[in-house]
């Protein structure tokens, strides 16, 4: 099923904090960027910079919130970051279809790709740990490959 529906049946938006930044109202997908991390300064999105968790690259479709993605990185010690320098280089999606990238120390429910439909669990986790609750089970995080799958 389309991951917007999925998600208002998990966490209607009736019943959502305000803040569009709340936990509750992100799903993990499995969108994650491997290359140019360490940059000072994020650049403008570059597709080859990304990865889905299948290991392709996401080509010519995305679906960033503005100003998204922005790369944001913290040092060691503050708000949840436990390396030396973390990244925002993981993907999530809220209830509208839009991407955010974030810490991958925060925890939301997530989404499995089975055979183009998803999975959606409300089991909040990280981002690794939903990675690989999804490949214990035979999947992946979701995939988003075109509009029409948000929009189902």
């Amino acid at each position: 099923q389309d991951l917007r529906i999925l998600l208002e049946m998990a966490y209607p938006e009736r019943a959502q904090p305000k803040s569009k930044w709340a936990d509750t109202k992100w799903v993990w997908a499995g969108l994650r960027k491997t290359k140019n991390n360490e940059e000072k300064k994020a650049g403008p999105y570059n597709s080859g910079d990304w990865e889905w968790a299948d290991g392709s690259n996401p080509a010519d479709f995305y679906k960033w919130m503005r100003h998204q993605p922005d790369q944001a990185s913290l040092k060691k010690g503050k708000k949840g970051c436990d390396e030396t320098r973390c990244y925002q280089n993981q993907m999530r999606i809220n209830h509208h279809g839009h991407w955010d990238d974030t810490w991958k120390f925060k925890t939301h429910p997530y989404a499995c790709d089975y055979r183009g439909k998803y999975v959606l669990s409300n089991e909040p986790k990280t981002w690794v740990q939903a990675r690989a609750a999804c490949t214990e089970a035979g999947l992946h995080l979701a995939k988003v490959r075109n509009m029409e799958e948000v929009e189902e």
